[in-house]
């Protein structure tokens, strides 16, 4: 049987995970219709020898990205920030 402190912290845990999960949502919300929130916050993932951040659905439709598009990255002068951007499309030669 748990304990009232225990169930105490279970609960708020809960309720922590359940309010983050509606600000995101509402986040992207507003992000898909042109109102821009510059603070999201996602949780970077091992995959395989790499590490990843998973992009939301509307970021990336706002960029017209889909899975395999490719981009380019750049780490800022003050090395605290990441761009990502869609690549330019190389110029075809006739």
């Amino acid at each position: 049987m748990l304990s009232i402190s225990r169930a105490k912290r279970n609960c708020s845990a809960l309720v922590s995970a359940v309010r983050d999960r509606i600000i995101d949502t509402l986040r992207l919300a507003l992000f898909s219709r042109g109102i821009y929130i510059l603070n999201m916050t996602t949780t970077l993932q091992a995959w395989g020898n790499s590490q990843g951040v998973r992009l939301p659905k509307a970021l990336l439709a706002s960029l017209r990205l889909e899975s395999g598009a490719d981009v380019e990255i750049e780490l800022t002068p003050k090395k605290d920030a990441i761009i990502v951007r869609p690549a330019k499309s190389p110029s075809r030669v006739r």
